[in-house]
């Protein structure tokens, strides 16, 4: 979409807002946002939202004249949550020897999966996936054991200001292939992936996590995550 004298152009879809009651001021994590004016679709065009939050959304004021006032872009965080929060298991889900692979991509246009019989093969075999309230899946079968993947999903990037195809790894693996080139189908209750001894070892009890060093060596402390203390050179 392109800004212009009376709002955007491009939009697929646009529809009409009305001022309500302010926001309430009690909600967990949008506490910021209370006291201020909430602008509400109306009930009849909340089907249109899912289909809204596939692409780029802008909030666009006009004034009696129909001249653009001002617009912004939309975080859409919150209403991801709202509509598409799930407790469902996601990953490579098993059931008996069969297993389905899900993945939780509610703004994606399509996703498919890429499937591999090895860690580096060329052998890639595509199967589409079904979308249902936000999570994508597959249903394998036995075959699929120890196979590689990757998904492939259609997704609009607001930092790119495009509809791209990503092609990456699964968010939920348990096993990676070397440097996570690729996502690996493992059922983690397979006594085949255990090491020998493994439900017999005995483990030393360890009474603080600071104490969890080999050789009793003097604990060493990590203190960054991540971006927190990488570039601190006075850490």
């Amino acid at each position: 979409m392109e800004l212009s004298e009376s709002g955007v152009r491009g939009a697929d879809i646009c529809l009409d807002l009305t001022v309500s009651s302010p926001y309430p001021e009690d909600i967990d994590g949008r506490l910021h946002l209370g006291g201020l004016p909430t602008l509400t679709i109306a009930q009849v065009d909340r089907a249109k939202v899912p289909e809204l939050l596939t692409g780029q959304v802008a909030v666009v004021a006009v004034n009696d004249d129909e001249d653009r006032v001002d617009a912004t872009g939309l975080q859409i965080a919150g209403v991801l949550d709202d509509l598409y929060a799930t407790d469902e298991a996601l990953g490579v889900v098993w059931d008996g020897n069969v297993p389905t692979l899900k993945l939780w991509a509610p703004t994606a246009r399509s996703a498919s999966l890429r499937l591999f019989s090895g860690p580096r093969s060329n052998d890639a075999v595509t199967v589409e996936m079904t979308g249902d309230d936000g999570v994508w899946s597959a249903v394998g079968d036995e075959s699929w054991n120890g196979k590689f993947y990757l998904y492939q999903v259609e997704v609009y990037v607001p930092s790119t200001d495009a509809v791209v195809t990503n092609l990456v790894t699964d968010p939920y693996s348990v096993s990676l292939a070397r440097n996570s080139e690729r996502s690996q189908i493992v059922n983690l209750t397979d006594a085949a992936l255990a090491p020998a001894g493994w439900d017999t070892v005995a483990k030393p009890k360890v009474e603080k996590f600071e104490d969890a060093v080999p050789g009793g060596l003097r604990p060493i402390y990590e203190l960054h995550v991540r971006d927190f203390s990488v570039w601190d050179e006075s850490v």
